[in-house]
This record gives structure tokens, sequence and C-alpha cells, in this order.
């Protein structure tokens, strides 16, 4: 019996190291075929993907940030661009641009990026009408730092005129410089037309300058036996003086504007229509009005130059 009990006790104990053993040799090859297993289907690395703008683009703000210049802003989803002119006017390689855009509320407005930023928005109700013709980057004002001029013109023959916006970098913001504006709030220079010495001596004039403008109108009249219109008759039964305000500036202020230089310094001229007593059937030519600012930023008029 002694014997039984040692044999039992010498079995139990070689089954308990021949289970250990069986266990060593289970996790040793679950190791190994880990290490040798195909792994190639699965990421290293955490894969990064870019999120998608509204416009349906990468989003280059998931990545490192770009040493390339900054590109110009694009209009969000909900704004349509109808018109806009792009050009770099600082000459450093970045494309500038002037758009004129529409929400989805109807109203319109014009934006202007310089660099890849947006300098100024400019609201007006009838953009949708108009299309950007002038960007130029000049100084106007002889304190050697450039001003922003920018013209919108209608598309149509139906409503007011240029706008003209000429923007000055002030206290680290762009603000819109001085444009006069008739009592309608369309740009306009007030111009007054008055009779000279002689019947058809007419004298442009404006509060901006003491300079004044002879001109000769007696092409502008004719003897048609009506009395309307242009008629001598019409503006002979006036008996007007001397001094007498004989005409005006015509519908809707600035017709054109673009830029220039007088005696060697940058400036803008603006033409606006001109009209005697018998309006617009009584059309007395043009005049270009030559302009630019003082260091105050006020308006300088640098001559008048009537236009036949």
């Amino acid at each position: 019996m002694r014997r039984q009990r040692h044999f039992i006790l010498i079995l139990i104990v070689l089954s308990s190291l021949y289970l250990g053993g069986c266990n060593q040799t289970v996790i040793a090859k679950t190791s190994l075929e880990t290490e040798n297993a195909d792994i190639s289907g699965i990421p290293k690395e955490p894969t990064v993907i870019a999120p998608e703008t509204s416009r349906g683009t990468p989003d280059e703000s998931a990545n490192a940030p770009s040493k390339e210049p900054a590109i110009a802003e694009t209009p969000l989803q909900n704004e349509t661009v109808f018109s806009e002119l792009d050009k770099d006017i600082d000459n450093n390689g970045i494309m500038d641009s002037v758009q004129l855009l529409e929400r989805t509320d109807g109203t319109m407005y014009a934006a202007v990026i310089l660099n890849g930023e947006t300098i100024f928005h400019y609201e007006w109700e009838d953009l949708r009408l108009m299309s950007v013709n002038s960007f130029e980057y000049l100084d106007f004002d002889q304190d050697h730092e450039n001003e922003i001029f920018i013209t919108i013109d209608p598309l149509v023959n139906s409503m007011p005129l240029t706008e003209v916006l000429t923007l000055k970098l002030s206290d680290g913001q762009w603000r819109m410089m001085d444009i006069p504006l008739n009592e309608i709030g369309n740009n306009c220079f007030p111009i007054t037309i008055t009779k000279g010495d002689g019947e058809f001596d007419f004298i442009l004039s404006s509060e901006y300058t003491d300079k004044q403008l002879l001109f000769d109108a007696t092409s502008y009249y004719t003897d048609d036996g009506n009395i309307e219109g242009n008629s001598i008759q019409l503006y002979k039964n006036q008996h007007f003086s001397k001094g007498d305000t004989v005409g005006y500036v015509s519908s809707w202020g600035i017709w054109s504007s673009w830029t220039g230089t007088y005696d060697g310094r940058n400036c803008i001229i603006a033409e606006q229509g001109l009209q005697g007593i018998g309006g617009k059937f009584n059309p007395l030519g043009r005049v270009d009005i030559y302009y630019a600012f003082d260091k105050n930023g006020n308006i300088e008029i640098l001559d008048l130059v009537h236009i036949e």
C-alpha cells in the first residue's frame, strides 16, 4: 500500500511537469506566429485626412503651414461673385482682386483683396448691374505711400454712372478718401456755369478751386425757331446778365474716371457732362476734372479742361 501511494505521487509530479512544458510550448508558438504574420494591411501610424471645405477642396490648415504666399480669399458658399478684376497692383508676385458679390438675401457689396487679405468692403445696392473697370496702386497725396484707386462702372445706361473709390492706409486700416456727392448721393464735383461778358461766354468754376475756365458756347445753340432744348430763342428769352447761372452738371455726376499725371504728379481725372437751361436736350460738352489730395486728405483740383 505504501509503495502504491509513492507510485501515485510520482505520477502526479510527472504529470504537472509535462503540462507546464505544454503551456510554454503554446505560448512560444503564438509569439512566433505573430512575428511571422503578414502586417502589410495594418497601418504603422495613424493617417491624417484633411477635412474638406465648403467648396469640396482640401483645407490646408490640417497640414504643415505653407511657405507659399497667401492666395486671395474665396467667397463663402452663400455668396456669388458676378464681377471680378484680378491684378498684382503692388508688383510683389501675389495676385490682388476686387470682387463684386451678392449674398443669398440679395444684398451686394464689393470686396477689395490685397495680398490675400480682404481689406475693405463697400456696400452698394446696384452692383448687380456693374463691373470692375480700374484697379491701381499710386501715390495721390505725395506722402510716398501708395493709395488704391478703383472704378466700378455700370453695364446699362439707365442708372447712375461710375463709382470711384480711393483707399488710403491710415492707422493700420484702409479707409475711403473724400469724394464729393450731389444731392441724391451720386459721385459729383460741384461745377457752376455762369455767363461772362459776351452773350455766349460761359465760365466754369468749382468751390474746390480758384481756377476758372472760359469757353465759347455758341456752337451748342441753334436758331431753328423752337423755344425749347438748345434753341437760341429759349436762351435769349431768359435775358441773362453777367454772373447768372446758365448751366450745370448733367445727371448722374461722374460719367467716367481714370488715372493720369499733371505736371509730373499722379492724379485722378473725373469726367462729367454739362448742360444748359434746356436740360438734357441742351448739352454743353464735358469737363475733365484733374484732382489729387493734399497731405491732410483734402481734395485738390489741379485743372479743369472743357471737352467739346
